[in-house]
């Protein structure tokens, strides 16, 4: 399972790229570079919630039936896309970015949480859920390293969200490198003996 291992383990890595600098840097953004009110602040973080909540049912049935390879692909797309409008530099683009960026979140979850179950046997199954957290701290180091080095050059957040994240998603191909597991049986998935 070595190499499934190594694909999950990179797309933990490079998801962790996106959702590290994109979620830690937000509310100093929006409240030291943006000068966002309080109000908008916290209301930017209930509509997370909502979008969040909505993003979970979305990924739940996206991932059951179109499968768990598409969607968390275009899931880490979308964050991605909704990291970078997030810094673009308004507080209409934070608000949008932020609420889409949690949707985004929240439909990759479902399906990359099937993949970690479906794809190994049970005997690793723990190893690989610590394999994916270890690669996600990394992916995230990396992640706020990049960004915080180029934003501190002249507040240039929408750049370092360029530069971060927008390259994060070629890994989004990695999901092609597993089988699909929707509609399959676990045990069918691996091979005679494991």
């Amino acid at each position: 399972f070595r190499r499934r291992l190594i694909v999950i383990a990179l797309l933990a890595f490079a998801v962790s790229v996106i959702t590290g600098p994109a979620n830690s840097f937000v509310f100093l953004y929006a409240q030291n570079v943006l000068h966002q009110s309080g109000v908008v602040t916290a209301a930017m973080v209930v509509g997370a919630g909502v979008a969040g909540l909505i993003g979970l049912l979305a990924g739940r049935w996206c991932a059951d039936h179109l499968g768990r390879r598409p969607t968390g692909a275009l899931a880490m797309i979308g964050l991605a896309a909704f990291g970078t409008l997030a810094y673009a530099g308004s507080s209409a683009t934070l608000l949008v970015g932020y609420i889409m960026g949690v949707m985004a979140g929240s439909v990759f979850a479902p399906s990359a949480g099937a993949l970690l179950t479906e794809l190994f046997p049970t005997a690793v199954r723990a190893s690989v859920a610590g394999w994916w957290v270890a690669a996600g701290v990394v992916g995230a180091g990396c992640g706020l390293v990049v960004f915080g080095t180029v934003a501190d050059v002249g507040n240039r957040f929408a750049m370092a969200a360029m530069l971060t994240f927008l390259p994060a998603t070629l890994a989004a191909a990695l999901f092609w490198l597993v089988p699909e597991t929707r509609g399959k049986e676990p045990e069918d998935l691996w091979p005679p003996g494991s």
